[in-house]
């Protein structure tokens, strides 16, 4: 195979044979019966022959879907090098085109104290643009990739290894700003009172609230201030927000393989449809609250549990299964129902991760290990799984804006975070269900997922997660359970509200009042019903301990695991048990009117936070 590169082929047209273009020569030979070896020999040696190299682009699409095809319907992984080669050796004919008019990509990382997390987001996302080199590079600096770190923490150690980061990143040829405390002031203070008081309800109390944590509603739009102030003229630009705990990867066994082009695929779903807004989802790590997966959990430990002890201890693990999750059946969901997903209450098969030669008691001893990450997130019985559907086949009408994995040309701008002042979760599938009311075909979902990775390195935790809690005896999830349920309230408010003709029409305070209120009994009722659920099987997972460690042959839970199952089982009784904090909270009856009140006000405003909104973007051009 020659090594001659794809430069002297159009610096020498007719002279050369297509052997010349290793990747995609490579291909050709590999695909055989997917595609004619000598029509593709055929197209490749006349756009050679007319130094056309739009129509030699054009087939390197062909080719590069048919690649994709064949790398994930044979063993995954098995040609991803080629793969990715195929991509590079693309740019390297688009950089000799005379202009390349595709978008410029600017990276949005929202992060508060989570140095180490958006370290792994930021080394994966190096390597996204290293392995397949959207745009190309000019002196080592990447031509139409960028980053911004928008910065919301406190610790002070944090905001310098931040700052670090985005100076090494630079340095490694990925533009990358960072917007701290001081330049978001900046942000805000171009803003006249009136502006700062009509947008109270989107970026908080703006002299009051000038501090760390604003919550990541707020430094999202924050973050559209921003960028409608520097980008609003540039049409060819996509804001790609994403979240410090998610990398481009979508195999959660081993996080540094890149198998998908993030930002080919979003240039041409931008380029090929009248999309304003794409949103993709998370694979990994559940992208729910703990507070509403504990009934999947505690399913899965008991059935786990009941297998083991039936096990020899130490003959070799027996817990070696390939997941059987779809993709978009939200299993790990208590309610999963809300979403239009049927409910699965049948207890998942443990999928060990454990490598090499172990024993079942080896399997047990980590798993147990495993059970305290769920409190930060990490469901350990029922993970996402990928699944391949071409990006470009793959768009369709959306209903849910993933905050983590979303993109938007300057013209969606308008479309804010709403109710942010709130601080509640559920505020992406709240805008998805807004978007979805008011746009035709502008809101759209594709197949280009991340990995979710809610805990940080082997800690087990996340850097810093609002809502969590943890002191020497106990994990608190209180907040957070009572922005979850609030959260749902206020989506599900909104959701019915839309089915009436919402945000176009708005009813009257009252009426919204009484939809809220309505929402909030049902939502109420099931909440205590899986609370129910959830403290029977507590009671079952105590009973079954027990009587396994009074039997004199109970060597399969060494006092290790006894250890770590009576640790979970306290923080779950904290959390979920009859007493528990939160939902003492939930049910307190002035924490429920003022949170009811808060969002039926919220709701009933805005259009008129919309036209503030747009208003402001406007005249902050």
């Amino acid at each position: 195979m020659s090594s001659l590169t794809t430069a002297q082929i159009v610096s020498q047209p007719g002279r050369l044979l297509p052997e010349s273009l290793p990747a995609i020569t490579a291909c050709i030979e590999l695909l055989g019966d997917a595609r004619s070896s000598s029509e593709y020999r055929n197209q490749i040696q006349s756009a050679i022959d007319l130094d056309d190299t739009t129509s030699l682009a054009a087939l390197y699409h062909q080719v590069i879907a048919d690649l994709e095809t064949l790398l994930w319907a044979t063993e995954p992984m098995q040609h991803l090098d080629l793969y990715q080669e195929l991509f590079r050796e693309l740019e390297d004919l688009i950089a000799l085109q005379p202009e390349d008019n595709r978008h410029h990509i600017t990276i949005v990382i929202p992060v508060a104290d989570r140095p180490g997390q958006l370290t792994d987001c930021i080394n994966s996302l190096v390597s996204q643009c290293r392995l397949f080199n959207y745009g190309g590079s000019t002196d080592n600096q990447t031509n139409k990739i960028s980053v911004i770190v928008a910065d919301d923490s406190n610790n002070s150690q944090c905001i310098e290894e931040t700052k670090q980061l985005c100076e090494q990143t630079n340095n490694q040829g990925l533009s990358t700003t960072y917007i701290g405390r001081d330049e978001q002031d900046q942000v805000l203070d171009e803003l006249s009172e009136k502006q700062k008081a009509d947008l109270k309800n989107l970026l908080g109390n703006v002299d009051a609230d000038r501090t760390h944590h604003k919550g990541p509603s707020v430094i999202r739009n924050l973050c559209y201030l921003y960028l409608n102030k520097h980008f609003h003229k540039l049409d060819n630009h996509i804001f790609y927000f994403i979240d410090s705990d998610q990398l481009f990867s979508v195999n959660p066994k081993d996080s540094n393989i890149q198998a998908i082009n993030y930002f080919y695929y979003l240039d041409r779903i931008f380029f090929e449809s009248d999309a304003k807004l794409v949103t993709g989802k998370v694979v990994g790590d559940p992208p729910v609250s703990p507070a509403v997966m504990a009934n999947t959990l505690l399913s899965d430990v008991i059935s786990l549990l009941q297998d083991l002890s039936r096990l020899p201890s130490s003959s070799q693990c027996q817990f070696h299964h390939h997941s059987t999750s779809s993709s978009d059946d939200a299993t790990y969901h208590d309610m999963a129902d809300l979403f239009g997903f049927s409910s699965n209450n049948n207890e998942h098969q443990y999928d060990c991760p454990l490598h090499g030669k172990h024993s079942n008691q080896d399997c047990l001893i980590d798993f147990c290990e495993r059970l305290g990450h769920f409190f930060y997130g990490d469901h350990p019985t029922r993970s996402t799984p990928f699944q391949y559907l071409n990006p470009l086949q793959s768009v369709a009408p959306a209903r849910t804006v993933y905050t983590g994995n979303y993109a938007f040309k300057s013209n969606a701008l308008p479309y804010f975070i709403p109710f942010s002042n709130l601080r509640l979760r559920m505020a992406g599938p709240t805008l998805g269900r807004i978007l979805k009311s008011t746009t035709d075909s502008g809101f759209v979902s594709a197949n280009l997922p991340m990995l979710h990775k809610r805990t940080f390195g082997n800690t087990g935790m996340a850097e810093c997660r609002p809502g969590v809690t943890k002191d020497d005896n106990k994990i608190d999830l209180s907040q957070e359970y009572v922005r979850q349920y609030f959260g749902d309230v206020m989506l599900f408010s909104v959701e019915r509200l839309t089915s009436m003709g919402f945000p176009t029409v708005t009813p009257d305070e009252n009426m919204i009042m009484t939809i809220v209120q309505e929402v909030e009994t049902d939502l109420y009722k099931k909440y205590q019903d899986k609370g129910n659920l959830v403290i029977q099987k507590l009671d079952d997972l105590k009973a079954f301990i027990r009587l396994a460690t009074s039997k004199s042959d109970h060597e399969i839970f060494p006092d290790v695991s006894i250890q770590k199952l009576e640790e979970f089982i306290r923080n779950m009784t904290f959390n979920f048990g009859p007493d528990s904090s939160g939902f003492k909270k939930i049910s307190d009856k002035q924490i429920r009117e003022n949170h009811l009140s808060s969002i039926a006000s919220a709701i009933s405003i805005y259009r008129t936070d919309l036209h503030n909104w747009t208003d402001t973007l406007s005249l902050t051009q």
